[in-house]
């Protein structure tokens, strides 16, 4: 006995209380919002809950004992429940301020995605792409609007 790797999701099966509960499959996207800004998300729910989970494009695979997996699959499906892609055009004039050089992140977009860590923003074709929760995707979009 040592570890074990089952589809990428290492569990110590030293530990008898550690079982895969198996997987949860995401609404298309949902992935980044699960794995949140840098990983914050995922990290905080491992935290939170005690489990493991590796997402896998639309599949979350959790781990760990009944009672750790049952909370992180609880937390899981509260943020993809109601699951909202929408999307903001900033002005012509603003558009650097909030997409930065490149699309790679400007002043605009560094402060939504702090102010709402649970809701995943891309950019797109010159656009901000929003997705998560629709409640907060709301918000977030009003957000942005008023920032710009």
């Amino acid at each position: 006995p040592g570890s074990a790797e089952i589809s990428g999701l290492n569990l110590d099966v030293r530990r008898a209380e550690t079982i895969l509960q198996g997987c949860l499959a995401l609404p298309e996207h949902a992935g980044q919002v699960v794995i949140g800004s840098k990983g914050a998300m995922v990290k905080s729910i491992t935290q939170e809950t005690g489990a493991r989970i590796d997402v896998r494009g639309d599949v979350a695979l959790i781990g760990g004992s009944p009672t750790h997996v049952s909370r992180a699959r609880a937390r899981v499906e509260e943020l993809i429940r109601d699951f909202r892609t929408d999307s903001v055009r900033p002005p012509i004039g603003r558009l650097r301020q909030a997409i930065g050089a490149g699309g790679v992140g400007g002043q605009t977009l560094k402060q939504a995605q702090a102010l709402f860590p649970d809701v995943a923003f891309r950019v797109e074709h010159g656009r901000i792409v929003v997705r998560g929760n629709s409640r907060r995707v709301q918000e977030a979009v009003e957000e942005l609007h008023r920032m710009l």
